[in-house]
């Protein structure tokens, strides 16, 4: 079974949430990194001593059909932007976790666009659930636009659903650094959503 991390936008939080997934998902769940020129999860795994592959695009269709159909829990960090890759995850995926940082009109662009593909994902995968978290957020007009728009978005029986806001810290930074995933009430209070969530 395959839970991916994914934003067509960098900068977004998707290899610090790939962290926080697979931790939450068990200690043996492995990290598949589709980001074969950055490798940010992959570097994170080793500090982290957890299992980790770094995934060539060649390799792409077989590994991620594997997990797929695997009983076991696998967490894919997507690369940041359209390619195959990420659309690939998509179709294949049980639940999509979306990191949106709320920022300038790139970010609500690559939201839109990753909206965009989240429906055409579920033409092949019907059963695809999409869970948005408002990332690194701060009290600002621009955080509460953000909120609003995904808001709009929200509908759990549909398989769409907002988790709620994480605030920017830096400790979330430093724990990701030194190969912990980051944690705190805000991050708790998301997983207890998702974990509601992914059982509708």
């Amino acid at each position: 079974m395959l839970m991916a991390s994914a934003n067509f936008k960098g900068g977004q939080g998707k290899s610090t949430w790939a962290a926080i997934l697979a931790t939450w998902l068990g200690d043996q769940v492995e990290i598949l990194d589709l980001d074969f020129g950055q490798g940010d999860s992959l570097a994170w795994a080793k500090r982290a001593g957890r299992p980790a592959r770094l995934v060539r695009p060649e390799d792409c269709v077989s590994v991620l059909k594997e997990a797929a159909a695997s009983p076991d829990w696998f967490v894919v960090d997507c690369p940041p932007h359209e390619r195959r890759e990420t659309r690939l995850a998509l179709e294949v995926a049980a639940m999509v976790v979306i990191p949106v940082v709320p920022g300038g009109i790139q970010d609500a662009s690559a939201w839109g666009r990753m909206r965009d593909a989240i429906t055409e994902a579920r033409r092949a995968n019907p059963g695809l659930k999409a869970a948005a978290v408002l990332n690194a957020t701060r009290p600002t007009g621009i955080s509460r636009e953000f909120l609003t728009m995904l808001q709009e978005w929200h509908a759990p029986k549909q398989g769409f659903a907002v988790m709620g806001a994480v605030p920017q810290h830096v400790a979330m930074a430093e724990a990701y650094g030194e190969g912990r995933a980051p944690s705190g009430p805000s991050i708790e209070a998301v997983l207890a959503k998702l974990e509601t969530f992914a059982a509708m």
